[in-house]
C-alpha cells in the first residue's frame, strides 16, 4: 500500500527521507541548546545570529516537507517567504527597540533604577502592622510646620537634571548654564527670587508646584505647554531640581 501511494505521489519523499529529516531537525535543536547552555552565551548578541539561522532553517524544513508546501503551488511559496521574511524583520525590530542584544538597559532606564532589597515574605500580622501609621509625638508634630519647606538637595545633581531627559533647556533660558536658551517658557536665570513674587506662595512652594501642576501658573504671554514632569523623576531627582532653582537668584 505505502509503495502505491509513492507511485501516485512521485514528488513526495519516501519514508526514508522523511526520517533523515527528522534527525535533521533533532541535530539542529541540539545544536541549538548546546549555544545557550553557557550561561556565558545566555542573551549575548554572539549567540542571537546563529540561532535566528538554525530557527528559520528548522522552520523552512517542516513546511517545506512535512506540511507540503514544496510541492504545492509556487504562489504559495512566494507568499510564505513573503511572510516569513516580514516577521523576521518586526522581531529584529523589537529585539532592537528593547536593547535585547546587548541585554542591559538603556541609559534612561539604568538611571532611574532602583536597587531591590528583598526583606523575606511578611506575615499577616507584620503587613497590617506595616499599614498602621506610627504616632507623631506633640512636640515633632509642633516644629513640622517650620521644617516642611526645607528642601535637602543636591545644586550640581539638580542642574544635571535640568540639563538632562526631562529636557528644561530645550524650552527654558537659564543664562549661566550653556545650551539653555529655550523661549517656549519663562526665563529661569533668577527663578529662586522671582518664584517668590508670583504668589502667596513661598519660593520653594512655587517651584514644587510649577513642577507638579505646570497650569496651577501660568505666566503672562507664555501657552500653557509644559509637561507634568514630577512623574518622570524620582524623589531625590525632584529634591536635587527644586534645590538647583532655589539656588537662581
Amino acid at each position: 500500500m505505502s509503495s502505491s501511494h509513492e507511485a501516485e505521489h512521485p514528488k513526495h519523499p519516501t519514508t526514508k527521507r522523511y526520517v533523515i529529516i527528522a534527525l535533521l531537525l533533532f541535530i539542529i535543536t541540539g545544536v541549538e541548546f548546546v549555544i545557550i547552555l553557557p550561561p556565558s552565551m545566555q542573551g549575548t548578541a554572539i549567540a542571537l545570529a546563529p540561532l535566528i539561522i538554525l530557527s528559520l532553517v528548522k522552520f523552512y524544513i517542516v513546511i517545506m516537507f512535512y506540511m507540503h508546501l514544496r510541492f504545492e503551488n509556487p504562489l504559495l511559496t512566494k507568499i510564505f517567504y513573503s511572510g516569513l521574511g516580514l516577521g523576521l524583520l518586526v522581531a529584529v525590530a523589537l529585539i532592537g527597540l528593547f536593547s535585547g542584544l546587548a541585554g542591559t538597559p538603556r541609559e534612561y532606564a539604568s538611571v532611574r533604577a532602583v536597587p531591590y532589597e528583598g526583606h523575606g515574605i511578611e506575615s499577616h500580622s507584620e503587613v497590617v502592622e506595616n499599614l498602621i501609621p506610627t504616632p507623631v509625638p506633640s512636640d515633632q508634630m509642633a516644629n513640622s510646620n517650620d521644617t516642611k519647606d526645607i528642601i535637602v538637595g543636591n545644586i550640581e545633581a539638580g542642574e544635571a537634571v535640568f540639563s538632562g531627559s526631562l529636557g528644561c533647556v530645550g524650552c527654558h533660558t537659564m543664562e549661566d548654564l550653556p545650551g539653555a536658551m529655550g523661549v517656549v517658557g519663562p526665563n529661569l536665570t533668577n527663578i529662586g527670587t522671582i518664584s517668590g513674587t508670583r504668589s502667596s506662595l513661598s519660593a520653594e512652594e512655587y517651584i514644587k508646584q510649577s513642577i507638579e501642576s505646570p497650569a496651577a501658573y501660568i505666566v503672562d504671554t507664555y501657552a500653557p505647554v509644559m509637561p507634568e514632569l514630577r512623574n518622570s523623576m524620582t524623589d531625590e531627582e525632584f529634591g536635587d531640581l527644586v534645590a538647583y532653582l532655589l539656588s537662581k537668584k
